[in-house]
């Protein structure tokens, strides 16, 4: 089979619709980062120090990015 030919192959369909592995826990981590801010925000820092949004943000990003850099799709 030449290169050309293996680009005009079609997808293989869709087993199942159900999130990977990998998915599943970049969503987590996403809300895991949102509950840490939120808990750093109202217990843990007092006075007028707070996390703000766009620091949140990054925290969410960062940290869904290597979870899903680390977690294997389950194949």
């Amino acid at each position: 089979m030449t290169g050309a030919t293996q680009l005009n192959t079609p997808p293989a369909p869709k087993k199942s619709y159900l999130p990977t592995r990998k998915v599943g826990a970049g969503a987590l981590a996403g809300a895991v980062s949102i509950v840490l801010v939120w808990t750093l925000n109202n217990l843990v820092l007092t006075g007028p120090t707070k996390i703000t949004g766009e620091v949140a943000s990054a925290i969410t990003t960062i940290l869904t990015f290597a979870v899903g850099y680390f977690v294997r799709d389950s194949e």
